[in-house]
């Protein structure tokens, strides 16, 4: 999904594949990685997840 947004919103001929990507993993930029088995819907259980997350990152 991220490469076909990146061709869509960021087209760039002149980069190797004909658009730029929006990240470069070897900026080194500390990221945290998470999937959830379920859909879209009645999520407010990741709040307990991802509130405290933001504000230790936010501090």
């Amino acid at each position: 999904m991220n490469l076909c947004m990146a061709a869509t919103y960021d087209p760039d001929p002149r980069a190797p594949l004909g658009f730029r990507i929006p990240f470069n993993a070897e900026a080194g930029i500390r990221h945290r990685y998470e999937e959830f088995d379920d859909d879209h819907s009645d999520i407010d259980y990741r709040m307990d997840v991802s509130l405290p997350f933001l504000y230790r990152a936010l501090r």
